[in-house]
């Protein structure tokens, strides 16, 4: 099986400190990889509850108002 690969952008908004994340692959991914381009008052990032449609990008803290973005890219690896 080839690796299939998808990513995107998503958003943890204000009052939140969660923003759960569409992948659109045909399974679970073996690895969701965060990249941060706005942290606002956040300063940690992880990944939950990775399932067969979404993940759960998590900060630390409610960002405020200018919000948290990120990139992120999941893959399902070969052999997996």
């Amino acid at each position: 099986m080839r690796p299939q690969r998808t990513s995107g952008s998503a958003t943890v908004a204000n009052g939140n400190t969660t923003a759960v994340v569409s992948h659109g692959l045909s399974k679970t991914p073996t690895r969701v990889l965060v990249s941060p381009t706005l942290w606002s008052n956040a300063s940690k990032v992880w990944v939950t509850t990775i399932g067969a449609s979404t993940f759960t990008i998590n900060v630390n803290v409610d960002p405020g108002v200018g919000t948290a973005t990120f990139h992120w890219r999941a893959s399902v690896e070969e052999g997996d």
